[in-house]
């Protein structure tokens, strides 16, 4: 099918290709890829956002602004670079293909040949390509082949929290060019730079590249940002925030039609053994001023009328000071915005004071990441700095101020056993939390838990990408089989829906009442509530990082 990019689709079929030109290739002797053309003056920059590969079912996917790729476009723009951003999943929200190895995965967003049709019209001189998620890994290929059959001449790149764990791996596709690891905001100037002969390559934080079929460079990533102040807002304008507002989203209920995410921070001090995250921004905790994010947030409402933010930092109170800063300046400045958690918080920081100025500040809802009910699983499995004991006040102050919380769960952890896993259940129950986001644990390349399972060969089938999918259920040790575990799982959850309607009974009577007289109106909500208690947790939860950083 041929795009209108004005937002149509058209029904003709484009069969033209783009012949590759031998004179477009210049050898060369040091830096890039032995046949890449490497133009003397770069003027047009596209970033892509990728399709996505998902379960049919459940569409476990998220449709959000992709603000990563935005503030790079913002960047460029105050460099004279022409750019435009392509959300490939967005645009194509309402695509669907089916796969021929497995018919419950479908791959949703634009095709190839739409990818293409783009390329085409606007004739970037580089292009450069968000690859977050392992679990996709197969869908980049098929953009960047795509990219090179608009024009071979043109520069791949790629970026993001699988380029960071994986280089060389997505080196192996001959038409990506280069990969950039961690943050790329400074590494992306000197990136085009370089290409342009105004730096060396070798010079360029993060940057690899292949310099013949056999040898590849991966330039050590060494700078993180410290004043993330010094960046600009993600260019809103070419995001075209309007395409995703009113959209269902899997990465929590959304209770506005004009909403946003937005990143006050970067880094994690903790340093959880499944997660990984922390690759691709650091372990050291660095915050953008309260005044900077009080002004972005006040340029989102006043320019696209916007009524709900989400906070997609990886722990948005990791620093008890910035947080009572942040949410009391919202306070002070009357800012008058629904906010929530996605991706959990920093609770070894949390108070009933700060709890109860989250709640003044406009939070509808707290994503609690406990992940193990049990002390000892946290400090010594999961190695996670977290007091339970103290945790579960934060629960009570939530009940007590009727602030809406959740609570996210990973289960399976080698070590771990059956009985730590139903203590998991029990404190869940015990804190009121009666749907809580469950993971089971899964060995994502750069984690802990990866290099575990690799050395005591606790995969139950062969390793691969491709079964990354958060229920997949990859492993076995000595502690339980996979049948044990998915027994536990069942049984769990039918005991925490059991003991809300004991602990519930007016809430329960009332969901019942719901569903009996207005059983098409909440159909969607029904969904909703099955999928919640299911053995899944938001991609942006995942511990790759969000999909839109």
């Amino acid at each position: 099918m041929e795009l209108d990019f004005s937002g149509t689709v058209n029904r003709k079929v484009n069969e033209n290709l783009l012949k590759k030109e031998k004179d477009s290739f210049v050898p060369q002797s040091k830096g890039p890829q032995t046949f890449i053309k490497t133009p003397s003056k770069v003027n047009k920059v596209l970033l892509l956002f990728p399709p996505a590969y998902t379960i049919k079912s459940s569409r476990d996917i998220n449709p959000l602004p992709p603000i990563g790729i935005g503030m790079l476009a913002s960047i460029l723009e105050k460099k004279n670079y022409e750019v435009k951003i392509l959300d490939c999943l967005v645009r194509g929200w309402n695509q669907e293909e089916e796969t021929e190895a497995n018919k419950d995965i479908v791959r949703v967003g634009l095709t190839n040949e739409q990818i293409k049709k783009f390329v085409e019209e606007f004739k970037p001189d580089v292009v450069g390509v968000s690859c977050m998620f392992s679990v996709q890994h197969k869908i980049y290929p098929q953009v960047f082949e795509a990219i090179k059959s608009a024009d071979p001449s043109i520069i791949t790149v790629a970026g993001g929290a699988h380029v960071t764990v994986c280089s060389k791996e997505v080196l192996e596709d001959p038409h990506c060019d280069y990969v950039i690891a961690g943050e790329g905001e400074e590494s992306v100037v000197d990136f085009l730079d370089a290409i342009q002969g105004k730096k060396n390559f070798e010079a360029v934080d993060g940057l690899g590249w292949s310099k013949n079929d056999s040898e590849q460079i991966l330039n050590p990533k060494l700078k993180w940002l410290e004043d993330l102040d010094s960046l600009p807002f993600p260019a809103y304008h070419l995001l075209g925030l309007e395409q995703y507002f009113g959209l269902e989203s899997s990465h929590g209920v959304r209770h506005s039609k004009e909403f946003a995410p937005i990143v006050t921070s970067r880094g994690c001090p903790a340093k959880c053994t499944f997660c990984s995250a922390n690759k691709m921004f650091g372990y050291k905790f660095r915050t953008r001023s309260a005044e900077n994010v009080l002004s972005e947030l006040w340029f989102l409402k006043k320019t696209y009328g916007i009524k709900e933010i989400m906070f997609e930092d990886d722990n948005v109170t990791a620093s008890r000071k910035h947080a009572v800063e942040l949410f009391q300046k919202m306070i002070d400045q009357k800012i008058d915005l629904q906010w929530d958690t996605p991706n959990g918080v920093g609770m070894w920081t949390l108070t009933d004071d700060i709890i109860d100025l989250m709640k003044k500040a406009g939070c509808i809802k707290i994503n609690f990441p406990i992940e193990s009910g049990d002390q000892e699983v946290l400090k010594n499995i999961i190695k996670k700095p977290l007091d339970l004991k103290r945790t579960k006040n934060l629960f009570k102050r939530c009940r007590d101020i009727g602030l809406d919380y959740g609570t996210f769960l990973v289960v399976g952890m080698p070590g771990e056993t059956i009985e730590d896993i139903w203590t998991s259940f029990k404190f869940c129950a015990e804190v009121g939390s009666y749907n809580p986001h469950i993971s089971v644990a899964t060995p994502y390349p750069g984690t802990d838990l990866y290099d575990e399972c690799k050395e005591k060969d606790y995969f139950s089938r062969e390793y691969a990408l491709d079964g990354l999918f958060i229920s997949s259920f990859m492993l076995k040790t000595p502690d339980w089989s996979e049948t044990d575990l998915r027994k536990v799982l069942i049984k769990g959850k039918f005991y925490l829906k059991f003991r809300q309607i004991i602990d519930q009974p007016l809430d329960a009577l009332k969901l019942l009442k719901r569903l009996v007289l207005q059983p098409v109106k909440n159909f969607s909500y029904i969904q909703r509530i099955t999928k919640s208690g299911s053995v899944w947790r938001n991609p942006a939860h995942s511990p790759e990082g969000s999909l839109n950083k």
